[in-house]
Parts: structure tokens; C-alpha cells; sequence
């Protein structure tokens, strides 16, 4: 994987981090982390250190309206975390924290190269309709070689 963005929600800031008394021996070097965002970051870099990663948190779950459907396990609250004390009856589960990863890969090389040689390979004269659009062939050119670097950008080496 080469860039991460990656997005936290529903988790407030007293969950962020950790709530070890003073003088407490820290269990991991994210117990020493002061912000939920230094947490996350620290954390991403620990799993995926050549990756490079854009991080957002955000204090509101994810509401989950009508007709929504009840499938969660009996032992979730109403904000979608496991329950520390036995439920009587299913509670409805009103939202749901959320962790969202859109990463991109070595495999982008392929697929913008493929593009890159397709529309190299495209005899542009003979699309009228393109050039009656406004495109010039110097900018369509300019555009073709901003898609090659793009694409190198994802060659593994």
C-alpha cells in the first residue's frame, strides 16, 4: 500500500486515549499518546510504516435511522459498544461507531498504465466531436503525459 486515508468516528475523546492513573506504567507506546489523532497515526505507522497516511477523527457515530435493520448482537448498547453489564432484552442499536480505510496500491500501475497506452494508441483525428469540444491536441498531449508520470508514481521498484 503506498497512501492511506483512513477515518475514525463515533469514538469521544475520553475513549481516545489512555486514562492510566499517574505514575502508571504505559502497556504499549500509544498509552503515551496525548490526542486520539496521535494515537491513530502512531498506530497506523506501527502497522504500516512505508505507508503513507492522512488520518480524521471524528466524535459523531454513525446514526442508524428506519428501516435500518436490528441484526447486532444482543450485547451491544444503544451506541453500538459492548455492553458492561448483561442487557435484559434486545436494546435498539441507535448508531455505531466506524472505522472507513481507502488505500491505494502497487496495482493502480497497471490499470492507469493500460489507460495511459490505450489512449496513446488512439488516433484522436479521427474523433471530430473530441477537437469540436475545444480540446487541443497540445493539451490533450499534456494531459497524456501527466497520466505516464501518475502512473510511475505506483511502479513498485
Amino acid at each position: 500500500c503506498f497512501v492511506q486515508s483512513v477515518v475514525l468516528r463515533g469514538i469521544n475523546k475520553r475513549q481516545q486515549v489512555s486514562n492510566a492513573p499517574p505514575g502508571t506504567e504505559p502497556k504499549s507506546i500509544l498509552h503515551l499518546c496525548k490526542t486520539g489523532q496521535e494515537v491513530l497515526a502512531r498506530y497506523l505507522h506501527t502497522v504500516s510504516p512505508r505507508t503513507l497516511s492522512t488520518s480524521l477523527l471524528l466524535q459523531e457515530p454513525c446514526k442508524l435511522l428506519a428501516p435500518y435493520p436490528q441484526f447486532f448482537s444482543p450485547s451491544l448498547n444503544k451506541d453500538g459498544f459492548l455492553s458492561e453489564k448483561p442487557l435484559y432484552g434486545p436494546a435498539k442499536v441507535e448508531s455505531i461507531p466506524v472505522l472507513a480505510v481507502l488505500r491505494s496500491s502497487a496495482g493502480l500501475y497497471r490499470t492507469l498504465d493500460d489507460f495511459y497506452r490505450e489512449l496513446r494508441g488512439t488516433d484522436l483525428r479521427r474523433w471530430a466531436s473530441f477537437f469540436s469540444a475545444g480540446v487541443e491536441m497540445d493539451d490533450f498531449r499534456e494531459v497524456l503525459d501527466e497520466l505516464r508520470t501518475l502512473s510511475l508514481c505506483y511502479k513498485e521498484s
